[in-house]
């Protein structure tokens, strides 16, 4: 009985000892998870104001854009202003280059770029009644920003050309005159550069390029930029051929608002997703590349990387060729790797 009793008190001392070493777990446990949920805690509201940051920092960059935008057409509308007093003779001015509004009308109406009928409807609300869609462009609409056609974007073309903002020139009718058609681009998504080196025979024809395309081009289905593929575009979305529009009109006016992809070489959501950045610009994911992720050599798809192309394939770096076009246009066929994780 004594083994028995002396057995038993051993047991009571491990078990006492065990209990209190899980209580001392326990409530180093309990310390740890207190601690944990205060920094959880603590992280929260650093996100919490992390996030309200963020909110703000978006806000200002959308109020930045719209700002931005509204001072170049204030600039663009005052400048042309100005230069219609000179006109007429109320300053005194040695620019006797200047065209005058009608000249103006008349250059853009003997292009046939001018979409009367789509102008017409786009902006009913705006032109006042009897008043020609034409007149109304060069006389007011241009100053606002409004588009003559689908593929020609007067804000675009004055961000791009800011001498045609200080002269207060229709922005339209400045691209027609001189050799403007040949090294400007009329919109993002028709690089001028790209078409002619892509189809010579768009020099030999002597149309301005962006009226070869309209006129010959569509139907032919040449590419009118390195990112847009009209076939690829036409076979993954089944409402172009609905729409009866042209592809590249179609996404213009439907496509780049619904976030559809021009092309195989730009994913929109996959591009949204490695940059982020961009939902804090009130603008396509597409013109947001076009416009500042192309510069800073950003990959339009997981298919193409163009620093990877460049430090790859080093021909190409020494001839300073665009990456994006010496890929669409010969990289591809040669059987070369855009990115590294394309093989």
């Amino acid at each position: 009985a004594s083994e028995y009793q002396t057995a038993l008190s051993q047991s009571d001392q491990q078990y006492e000892a065990t209990l209190t070493q899980l209580e001392q777990d326990l409530a180093e446990k309990q310390d740890v998870l207190e601690q944990n949920a205060a920094a959880i805690a603590a992280l929260q509201e650093n996100l919490a104001d992390s996030q309200a940051v963020a909110a703000r920092m978006r806000q200002s960059l959308i109020h930045h854009e719209a700002f931005a935008r509204q001072k170049l057409l204030t600039t663009y509308a005052n400048a042309r202003a100005a230069a219609a007093r000179k006109r007429r003779g109320l300053l005194t001015s040695h620019s006797s280059h200047r065209i005058d509004s009608k000249e103006e009308i008349s250059i853009i109406a003997k292009s046939g770029l001018f979409d009367a009928a789509w102008y017409a409807r786009r902006y009913a609300d705006i032109i006042p009644q009897k008043v020609e869609p034409l007149e109304h462009y060069v006389t007011q609409g241009a100053g606002i920003g409004l588009d003559p056609c689908p593929l020609f974007s007067t804000y675009a073309y004055l961000q791009e050309n800011l001498e045609v903002v200080l002269l207060g020139q229709n922005a339209l009718a400045h691209y027609l005159t001189g050799n403007h058609a040949n090294s400007r681009d009329p919109h993002p998504l028709f690089s001028t550069l790209w078409y002619r080196q892509s189809y010579p025979e768009v020099a030999g024809s002597k149309l301005n390029p962006l009226v070869h395309y309209l006129k010959h081009g569509i139907t032919l289905g040449l590419q009118p930029h390195p990112l847009f593929d009209p076939h690829w575009y036409e076979a993954k979305y089944r409402a172009v051929a609905e729409s009866g529009l042209p592809a590249l009109v179609h996404f213009v006016l439907v496509g780049l608002e619904r976030g559809y992809d021009p092309g195989p070489l730009f994913r929109t959501e996959w591009y949204k997703t490695v940059h982020p950045e961009v939902t804090d610009f009130n603008t396509p994911p597409l013109l947001y590349y076009l416009r500042y992720g192309r510069e800073e050599q950003h990959s339009p798809s997981p298919e193409f990387d163009p620093a990877w192309y460049l430090e790859t394939h080093q021909d190409v770096a020494k001839e300073n060729i665009d990456p994006l076009f010496h890929y669409v246009r010969h990289g591809r066929g040669e059987g070369r790797q855009g990115s590294p994780y394309c093989t």
